[in-house]
């Protein structure tokens, strides 16, 4: 594997959180109403959805 290829590789590995987590969190917050989640509850639960996919990695 060349080095840019390994870059592409961690990059993505790098995004998922936001990618992911962001994006469940904001189903989540939205499917219970709340438009205006707290930066920290916002983030907790980023970690609470990204720590279900540890396992697949």
């Amino acid at each position: 594997m060349r080095d840019d290829e390994r870059f592409e590789i961690q990059r993505a590995f790098d995004l998922l959180p936001h990618v992911v987590g962001c994006s469940w969190a904001t189903i989540w917050f939205r499917f219970n109403g709340i438009k205006h989640p707290k930066r920290d509850e916002f983030r907790e639960k980023v970690v609470e959805y990204f720590e279900m996919l540890d396992p697949i990695f």
